[in-house]
C-alpha cells in the first residue's frame, strides 16, 4: 500500500500491548506516500496506493501497527487518498509516550487519531477526520475546491482567556503537481480541536468541519474569531 515515499518519518515512544519490541519502545511513524495518479486528474475519488499510515519498531523495522481503507488494524472508509506528508505526533499527557496524531491527505482531509498506550495493535488507535476542506464531499468534484495537502499539520497549545484550552491544527493546501494551477482555490487553514486532552469518540458526519464553516479573515487578517469557531481561513 505504499506510495511514493515522501512523507518525512517521526520517531516517537508507544507502548503496543503484546507486541515484540525495542526496549524503549520507540517507533517511526509515517504516511504512506504519494500517488502519481495526482499527476493527472482535478480530482480522483479513490488513490490506490499511499492511502496509509504505519506505525513501525524503530530497530527491528517491523509493522506494529496500520491504518487504511482496509487490510489494516484501523480501517476507516473516509481514507481514500495518498498521504505524502508527515504525521504530527504529540505527548498530551507528559508520560514519555506519544498519544495524538494529526495528518492531512491529498483531498484536503484533516485526521486525528489518538493512541492507547498498552493496547494490543487492534485497539491502540481510534480516529477520524476533524475536517474536510475540498471537494470530496461535494455532489459532483469541484475543480475550485479541489485542494489537496502535501504537508503535515503544524499544533500550537492555546491557552484561551475566558474559556477552555484547545489545539490549533495549521495547515495549507496547494498543488504540487502543478505548481502555475490557478483553477483551484487554495487556502490557508486554522482549525481548532476543541477536545485536546482525552479520547475523542465522535467521528460522525455532523462534526466534521468544512471550507464554508470556517470564519474567513482573508480581508481582515487582525479579525476576531468568534470562540465558538471551529478556526479560520485565508485566500
Amino acid at each position: 500500500g505504499i506510495g511514493q515515499t515522501w512523507s518525512t518519518p517521526t520517531i516517537a515512544r508507544v507502548n503496543v500491548g503484546s507486541a515484540t519490541q525495542n526496549s524503549q519502545k520507540l517507533v517511526i511513524i509515517f504516511g504512506g506516500g504519494y500517488d502519481p495518479v495526482q499527476d493527472t486528474t482535478v480530482f480522483n475519488s479513490e488513490d490506490s496506493v499511499g492511502n496509509r499510515i504505519f506505525m513501525v519498531d524503530a530497530v527491528r523495522g517491523s509493522v506494529l501497527w496500520s491504518v487504511g481503507l482496509s487490510g489494516a488494524d484501523l480501517n476507516l472508509e473516509r481514507m481514500t487518498h495518498s498521504i505524502p506528508g508527515g504525521i504530527t505526533v504529540l505527548d498530551t499527557n507528559a508520560d514519555n509516550y506519544a498519544d495524538r496524531m494529526y495528518a492531512g491527505d491529498m483531498a484536503a482531509q484533516l485526521w486525528r487519531f489518538d493512541i492507547v498506550n498498552g493496547n494490543a495493535r487492534g485497539s491502540l488507535v481510534t480516529g477520524g477526520v476533524m475536517a474536510s476542506l475540498g471537494t470530496k464531499d461535494d455532489a459532483s468534484p469541484v475543480e475550485a475546491n479541489a485542494r489537496r495537502f502535501y504537508s503535515r499539520p503544524d499544533e500550537a497549545a492555546l491557552q484561551r482567556q475566558g474559556a477552555p484550552p484547545i489545539l490549533n491544527i495549521a495547515i495549507g493546501s496547494g498543488y504540487r503537481g502543478h505548481p502555475l494551477n490557478t483553477g483551484t482555490q487554495d487556502r490557508f487553514y486554522s482549525i481548532r480541536d476543541l477536545q485536546p486532552l482525552g479520547i475523542r469518540t465522535d467521528y460522525s458526519e455532523a462534526t466534521i468541519i468544512h471550507d464554508g464553516d470556517l470564519h474567513d479573515i482573508t480581508e481582515n487578517t487582525a479579525a476576531a474569531v468568534p470562540a465558538n469557531s471551529p478556526g479560520w481561513r485565508l485566500f
